[in-house]
């Protein structure tokens, strides 16, 4: 099975623990752009350890983004899998503002799901919004993302159809 796909300007891979670095970990120092991130690691070896898990979990895939120079840009997240239902859910983490942009983001959610359809074959992705991160709901909604249900929490949940 491939190891990494390309897609557009990216790179697709599985995250491993030799991509866990002092730039990575300082991604989660960004009040701003982590603010709405539940779990957030305080060191290299709680970082380390986060990676490890989600490798050693058969129930995990967490994809890195990588540029063609081989940096570091962000993480997908695939977990939840539902295998009745052919449905998982997914989290994402960019590195910088600007991949956050609505075709970066859409270009790495689509690049992520071909990753996710080398190994599982599902036909719907679910992801978790804060009502209040208005800037992630519109650029999910712009990259195909459809208003799921809504709840009395402050989470709003989108799905995109593969």
């Amino acid at each position: 099975m491939k190891k990494k796909i390309y897609y557009k300007s990216y790179i697709f891979r599985k995250l491993n623990v030799s991509d866990v670095s002092l730039d990575y970990l300082n991604w989660f120092k960004n009040k701003e752009r982590t603010k709405f991130i539940i779990k957030k690691p305080n060191s290299l070896m709680q970082l380390n350890n986060f990676v490890k898990n989600c490798s050693n979990d058969k129930e995990v895939l967490l994809v890195g983004v990588f540029d063609k120079m081989k940096n570091h840009l962000g993480n997908v997240k695939f977990d939840e899998f539902d295998y009745k239902k052919k449905s998982c859910t997914l989290g994402i983490l960019t590195e910088k503002k600007k991949y956050l942009i609505k075709n970066n983001t859409k270009d790495i959610l689509l690049g992520s799901i071909k990753f996710l359809k080398l190994y599982k074959k599902f036909s719907t992705c679910n992801l978790g919004v804060n009502k209040l991160n208005a800037k992630a709901r519109k650029i999910f909604f712009k990259s195909g993302f459809r208003l799921k249900n809504t709840s009395i929490t402050r989470v709003i949940t989108m799905s995109l159809k593969l």
